[in-house]
């Protein structure tokens, strides 16, 4: 059959792909912020935080920015499929899950 492509993927930098995301936390009013970020996309899991509401970002309890073509982090794409994301989300779980998160 013919050739497949892969759209949005390829690897970046010095020609290495990261082997995990940038885990971090960020304390706010309610509770943390957990974020998980690779250089294309960056999770945020904000639940109860009392974000403000715009158009852009509701108060979802999971935002997702796609780091290369929103580099203002002011559309959020919950909901968009990408094993990216998926990847990002399950890492983010796994830390949360694990205790080693602050």
């Amino acid at each position: 059959g013919p050739a497949g492509r892969w759209l949005d993927m390829s690897v970046v930098g010095s020609g290495a792909a990261t082997a995990e995301p940038t885990l971090s936390s960020i304390p706010g009013r309610v509770g943390n912020a957990w974020v998980a970020a690779s250089e294309r996309f960056k999770l945020v899991r904000a639940p109860g935080l009392g974000l403000p509401t715009d158009v852009a970002t509701s108060r979802d309890a999971e935002y997702v920015f796609d780091l290369r073509r929103d580099p203002e982090e002011s559309h959020n794409l919950v909901g968009t499929r990408s094993i990216e994301v998926d990847w990002l989300r399950a890492r983010l779980e796994a830390w949360i899950g694990s205790g080693a998160a602050p």
